[in-house]
């Protein structure tokens, strides 16, 4: 992925405070985005809709998609046309809210910190499933 492609990208906090308590789950979630959608369709879907601040991806996400193929057929992959990719970033979308959501149950047991970074990716998520109408694409 360029260099610039996902600029205030929240990824250390998810890394040092989400990661270590939920590795488990990360598991689990990595098995299954490769059974469903090309991982780096998954991966950018995560980083652009969860990652991201609302304002700074609102209305980019198809630029951010655009940029990530052209990467691809740089690297001689061109044989992921656009609207297939679309569609998977949108039900890797709405599949990967599950990452904050399944460990609000314990939120009362985590630190703030990472209690308020589970609350903000779900944010996040719920804000880029709407507007992407990601529902949509699992129809």
């Amino acid at each position: 992925m360029p260099a610039g492609v996902f600029p205030g990208l929240d990824f250390p906090a998810v890394r040092q405070v989400f990661l270590p308590v939920f590795a488990t789950a990360w598991a689990a979630y990595l098995e299954r985005t490769r059974i469903t959608v090309p991982p780096g369709v998954a991966d950018v879907a995560y980083l652009a809709t969860q990652g991201l601040p609302v304002s700074e991806r609102r209305g980019r996400d198809q630029a951010l998609l655009n940029e990530y193929l052209d990467d691809l057929a740089a690297q001689g992959e061109s044989d992921y046309p656009f609207d297939e990719a679309w569609r998977d970033y949108r039900l890797a979308t709405g599949y990967l809210m599950m990452l904050p959501v399944i460990s609000l149950p314990g939120a009362e047991a985590m630190p703030e910190r990472s209690r308020q970074l589970c609350i903000t990716l779900t944010d996040r998520a719920v804000a880029a499933i709407d507007e992407i109408d990601a529902v949509a694409a699992f129809s």
